[in-house]
Order: structure tokens, then sequence, then C-alpha cells
């Protein structure tokens, strides 16, 4: 019975530890991501559709932003806008129209596909040309 018990208060006291330990959420954003001042990633923008974001992507120069590719599949440029300059994906900075999407896979470009290697497994991008040049 004593070995019973001392079981139980075991198992009770390890059970408060295993409550402690933070859960991961799979909510579709990146598992212990946080927010920042856009000033530390100023190439970093958000990809809008309708009335929101839906991905993000990177300014590579004065008007070509990177994406991933499933982010503007079967899209038309018309659809997506970019918010640039802003650590929040709803408001500040300023919002530009995309002017032209170009959806290429890693068996088409050789030179790129060393770039962005490290960073999508899938080897698959998505390039976006602006309206106008970003200030």
């Amino acid at each position: 019975m004593k070995v019973l018990i001392l079981l139980s208060f075991i198992a009770a006291i390890t059970q408060g530890f295993v409550l402690d330990i933070e859960k991961p959420r799979l909510d579709g954003k990146i598992v212990g991501g946080y927010k920042i001042n856009i000033e530390d990633a100023p190439h970093q923008v958000s990809l809008q559709q309708g009335y929101g974001h839906i991905c993000g992507g990177s300014i590579i120069s004065s008007k070509w932003i990177l994406t991933a590719a499933h982010c503007t599949n079967g899209g038309t440029a018309s659809r997506f806008k970019v918010r640039v300059g802003s650590s929040e994906s709803a408001k500040g900075g300023e919002l530009i129209q995309v002017a032209g999407l170009f959806n290429i896979s890693s068996s088409t470009i050789v030179l790129w596909i060393m770039i962005i290697h490290c960073w999508n497994s899938a080897k698959k991008f998505s390039l976006m040309i602006l309206k106008r040049q970003l200030s």
C-alpha cells in the first residue's frame, strides 16, 4: 500500500512538470517565431490577397519581390498587393499593387536553385514585379 501511495505521489508531482512544458501551436504560423521590428528585417514584406496577409516575401530589388511558389499558385497579379515597411501585416508601411507574377520551378533555372535551396526545400519560388519602384 505504501508503494502505491508513493507511486501516486511521484506521478502527481511529475504530472505538474509535464503541464508546464509549452506545446507548439499548430496554427500555420512559424513554430517558435516571434514579432520583430521591421527595421531589423527591412527586406521582409507581407503578401496580401483580398483583405489580409497570406505569405511573407523578400525584397530583392526596388521592383522585385521573392516568395514561395505556393503563395501565388493559380493567382493573377491583380489579386495581390505587397505591404512594405511595416512590422504589422494589416497596417502601416505602404501597400503596393503587384504588376506581374512569374512562377518558376527549380528545373528551369539552375542558378537560382543554389540561391534558394537552403530557404525552400520544394525548390519552387515566385517572383513578383511591382507596379512602381519602392522608395
